[in-house]
C-alpha cells in the first residue's frame, strides 16, 4: 500500500497548510470512548484529506492525556516491552501528546499498512529513534505500539502508539507519543537508520537507482548527518539492489566462515612462539586477529621477518603501510608493512627525473613485517595493524616502534574516491604546479619546524583555491603533533603559529632522509609489491580464503631466498663504502649537479673574495645555560644548477648564508622572524622562489650540536 499522501510539517510548520488544525480541547473533552488513541475533539466531523492530516506546531508542546489509556495501562505497556526505565513510575514517562490524526483517501487494511503509515509520520517528523513495532489487539482496525531499542537509544524513554480505523471515506489515522529520546549509538547490524535517516532514503529513490552516492546526497539534502561508515552503507546499498534485482558487479563472495576456517590451520596462540618456530619461512596467523560480519582484519607474518626486524634495535627506522587491492576480486585488500632501509649494495637507478640516465647509487629497500587481510582500507583496519606492529615488535624483537618509528600510510587510510576526484580536480587547475613543487621541497626541508610553518601558509593559500583538496590532504596525508610527542625524536621545543601542535606528514625525510638512499619516500615499495602480486594473484583472485596457503608458498619458494631471512644483518645508517658516482661521476654533470670532487677542486678564494661555499658558526644550544658542545658549524653551497653554472662554480654569497643557517637553527617566533628576513613569507603567503633558493637550489652540511640534537641516538647521548 502507498503513504505517499500522509503529510507532517516540519518543525518549522505553516498553520495556512490546507488540512486539519485543531486547538487542544478543555479539559472535560479529553477523556474519548477511544481505548488506543487520543483523538482531538472537532466541531465538525474530520474531512477527508487528500494529503491527510496536518497538526499546529504548537501542538507538540501541549500535552494530554490517552482517552481510554489509564496509567496503570501505560506502565503496563512499559514494562511489557521493556522501555519503563527502573526505578521510574508511569506518570515519569510523560502523558501522551497527539503527533497527527486525520482521515486518510485510502484504506488501511493490515497491521503492515498502518506500520508503513507510522514510519513516514515518524520520517517527516524526523525523528531520531530507531523503532521497534508491537501490533497491539483492537476491537475495531489496527492497532500497534512502538519503542526504540534499548541497545541503539540509551536511556530513551520514547513511544509511540497508533491506530487506524475505517471510515466511509477512507481509513482514520491517530499517531500519539510520549518520553524523551536518549542518547544514539552507533549504527551497526540491523539498526543502521533512523526513522528520519529511512524516510529520507525512501523517498529519494522512488524512481531512482540506490547507490551510495545518491544515499549520501539524499541525508544530505533532509539535513540529516552521515552516520554509518563507508563499509556499511556499501553492504546496505548492495543488499537493497539484490532485493530490487538490480545486477551487482562480479564479485566472489568469501564466507566468513570459510575465512576463519582457513586462517585457523595457521594460528599462533602465543606470539611470544613465534621465534621458537624453526622454519624461518613459516606463516603464523596472529591471535588478535578480527573476523566478522563488520570487520575482516587477519594478521600474519613469520619467523624470518621477525628476526629481521631486530635489525632496527637502537635505530630510527621509517615503517610504511601499503595496500593492494586487485589481489582479491572481492575487493578485500592486502596491507603490508615494511621497513623502508638504505640497501647495503649499489644498485644501477634513474638520475634525477631523466627517463633515460641512469647511475649507480645507494638506494631505498624494503623489509617486509607483517601483512594483514582486510575487507576495507579503513582507519580502524589500518590503526589495527599498526597497533599490532607495535606489541609484536615489543615482544618479540625487543623495539619500540612509537619511540623509534616514523609511520607513512601512503594515502590508503579511509581512502574516498570522492576525495580523490577532488584532489583530480586541484590537479586541473593553473595553481597545482605550485602545489606540487611546494611538496616536493617540502619533503626535503631540514627541520620539522620549518616543515610545519611552510604548510601552515599552504594550507591557508590553498583553502581559497579548493577547500575539498585542503581537506583531502590534511586526512590522507597529515596529522597534527605536539612538540612534545615530536621532542622524543628530535629537537622540537614549539611551533611557530600553533605553540600546541604542528602540522607533520611521513613524507617529510628531513635529517633523516640525508644518509644516501633514505630519502626516497615510499615509492620503493611499487615495485617489491608488483612481483610478489603477479605470483599470488592467479591462485587467489576467486578464492580469498586460499590466500594463507598461497602466501606460505611465496615465503618458502621465494621471500625466504629475496630477504636472506636466514642471515644475520642490521639496518645500516650509512654506507659501509661510497658510491663512486658521487663522488666523480658524469652522470651527476649532466643532470646540472656536481660530484665531490668539483666542489673541492673550486674551493680556493675568488677575487670577489666569495667562494663556493660559505662557513657559517652558531651558537644553538639554550642561550641561558650555554654548554661547551653548543656551536653549530654550517656549509652552505649549491646544489643544482645556477644561471648556467655548475653547482660547484656557484658563489656562496656571506648574507644569503647566514639568512639560511638563522632559519635553520630558529623556533618559534624566532623562525618567523627569519622566514620573513629570507623573502620566503611575504604578507602571510609563501613566496615559492625564494623556497626554492633557499632549500632546493642550495644545501647545507651542519657539524656540532643542532644536527646532534636532532638525530635520535646522539639526543640521548645530550639527555644521559
Amino acid at each position: 500500500m502507498s503513504s505517499a499522501g500522509l503529510h507532517i510539517p516540519s518543525a518549522s510548520g505553516n498553520k495556512n497548510d490546507k488540512g486539519v488544525h485543531q486547538n487542544p480541547p478543555p479539559a472535560r473533552q479529553q477523556r474519548e470512548a477511544s481505548p488506543v488513541l487520543a483523538v482531538k475533539q472537532q466541531s465538525e466531523p474530520p474531512q477527508s484529506l487528500p494529503c491527510s492530516a496536518t497538526i499546529d506546531p504548537g501542538d507538540a508542546s501541549r500535552s494530554r492525556t490517552s482517552a481510554g489509556c489509564s496509567e496503570a495501562e501505560d506502565e503496563e505497556e512499559a514494562l511489557e516491552h521493556g522501555e519503563k526505565s527502573e526505578g521510574m513510575s508511569a506518570s515519569e514517562h510523560g502523558t501522551w501528546e497527539e503527533l497527527t490524526t486525520g482521515v486518510l483517501p485510502h484504506a488501511i487494511t493490515s497491521y503492515a499498512d498502518l506500520r508503513e503509515c507510522v514510519e513516514t509520520v515518524l520520517g517527516r517528523c524526523k525523528d531520531p529513534g530507531v523503532h521497534v513495532f508491537h501490533q497491539k489487539a483492537a476491537k475495531e482496525g489496527f492497532a500497534l505500539l512502538s519503542h526504540c531499542q534499548k541497545t541503539v537509544c540509551q536511556g530513551c524513554t520514547f513511544q509511540v502508539k497508533a491506530r487506524a480505523t475505517s471510515t466511509l471515506s477512507g481509513s482514520k489515522l491517530e499517531v500519539c507519543k510520549k518520553g524523551k529520546h536518549g542518547k544514539l549509538t552507533a549504527p551497526e547490524g540491523g539498526s543502521l537508520w533512523n526513522a528520519a535517516e529511512a524516510f529520507a532514503i525512501k523517498e529519494a529513490h522512488k524512481d531512482s537507482e540506490m547507490t551510495a552516492r545518491t544515499v549520501q546526497l539524499a541525508l544530505k539534502q533532509a539535513e540529516l548527518d552521515f552516520r554509518c561508515t563507508k563499509v556499511q552503507l556499501y553492504n546496505y546499498v548492495s543488499r537493497c539492489r539484490q532485493k530490487t534485482g538490480i545486477p551487482q558487479k562480479a564479485v566472489s563472495k568469501v564466507l566468513i566462515a570459510d575465512l576463519e576456517k582457513a586462517a585457523a590451520d595457521f594460528m599462533v596462540r602465543d606470539i611470544s612462539q613465534i621465534l621458537l618456530v624453526a622454519d624461518v619461512a613459516q606463516l603464523v596467523v596472529l591471535p588478535s586477529s578480527v573476523v566478522s560480519e563488520d570487520q575482516v582484519c587477519i594478521l600474519w607474518t613469520c619467523p624470518g621477518m621477525l628476526k629481521r626486524a631486530k635489525a632496527a634495535q637502537n635505530k630510527l627506522v621509517k615503517l610504511v603501510i601499503d595496500g593492494k587491492q586487485k589481489i582479491l576480486s572481492n575487493e578485500y585488500a592486502i596491507l603490508t608493512l615494511s621497513f623502508l632501509v638504505s640497501s647495503d649494495k649499489i644498485a644501477r637507478t634513474k638520475a634525477g627525473r631523466s627517463r633515460s640516465k641512469t647511475t649507480d647509487v645507494y638506494t631505498s629497500t624494503q623489509e617486509p613485517f607483517l601483512q594483514a587481510l582486510v575487507n576495507t582500507e579503513s582507519a580502524e583496519n589500518v590503526s589495527k595493524v599498526f597497533t599490532v606492529a607495535i606489541e609484536i615488535a615489543n615482544v618479540c624483537c625487543k623495539l619500540d616502534l612509537k619511540a623509534q618509528a616514523f609511520f607513512h600510510t601512503k594515502g590508503i587510510v579511509e581512502k574516498d574516491k570522492g576525495g580523490q576526484g577532488q584532489a583530480r580536480a586541484a590537479r586541473q587547475a593553473d595553481d597545482f604546479a605550485t602545489l606540487d613543487e611546494i611538496i616536493q621541497i617540502s619533503r626535503i626541508l631540514p627541520t620539522a619546524q620549518i616543515f610545519d610553518l611552510v604548510w601552515h601558509f599552504t594550507f591557508a593559500w590553498l583553502e581559497t583555491r579548493s577547500k575539498k583538496a585542503v581537506q583531502y590532504l590534511q586526512d590522507t596525508y597529515f596529522r597534527l603533533l605536539t612538540p612534545q610527542s615530536l621532542e622524543k625524536q628530535f629537537r622540537c621545543n614549539r611551533g611557530s603559529w600553533n605553540p600546541e601542535a604542528l602540522w607533520f606528514a611521513g613524507f617529510w625525510s628531513g635529517i633523516i632522509g640525508t644518509y644516501p638512499g633514505t630519502a626516497s619516500g615510499s615509492q620503493t615499495i611499487e615495485s617489491f609489491h608488483a612481483r610478489w602480486q603477479a605470483q599470488v594473484q592467479g591462485s587467489v583472485r576467486a578464492s580469498p580464503q586460499d590466500i594463507f596457503k598461497n602466501m606460505q608458498k611465496l615465503f618458502s619458494s621465494t621471500w625466504k631466498d629475496q630477504f636472506e631471512w636466514e642471515e644475520s644483518k642490521i639496518f645500516r645508517t650509512w654506507p659501509e663504502t661510497t658510491a663512486s658516482a658521487l663522488l666523480n661521476g658524469q652522470t651527476l654533470r649532466s643532470t646540472g649537479r656536481s660530484p665531490a670532487v668539483d666542489f673541492w677542486n673550486a674551493r680556493e678564494l675568488r677575487m670577489d673574495k666569495t667562494r663556493n661555499y660559505c662557513h657559517v658558526v652558531l651558537r644553538t644550544d639554550n642561550a641561558d645555560n650555554p654548554g661547551i658542545d653548543g656551536l653549530t658549524n654550517f656549509w652552505v653551497m649549491g646544489a643544482q644548477k645556477q644561471d648556467g653554472m655548475l653547482p660547484a662554480q656557484v658563489a656562496i654569497r656571506e648574507a644569503f648564508a647566514q639568512r639560511l643557517c638563522s632559519m635553520i637553527a630558529a623556533e618559534g617566533d624566532a623562525l618567523i622572524t627569519a622566514v620573513k628576513a629570507a623573502g620566503i613569507l611575504e604578507e602571510n603567503k609563501i613566496n615559492l622562489t625564494a623556497l626554492r633558493k633557499c632549500f632546493k637550489t642550495h644545501a647545507v652540511v651542519l657539524q656540532g650540536h643542532l644536527p646532534n640534537a636532532s638525530w635520535p641516538r646522539q639526543k640521548r647521548k645530550y639527555r644521559e
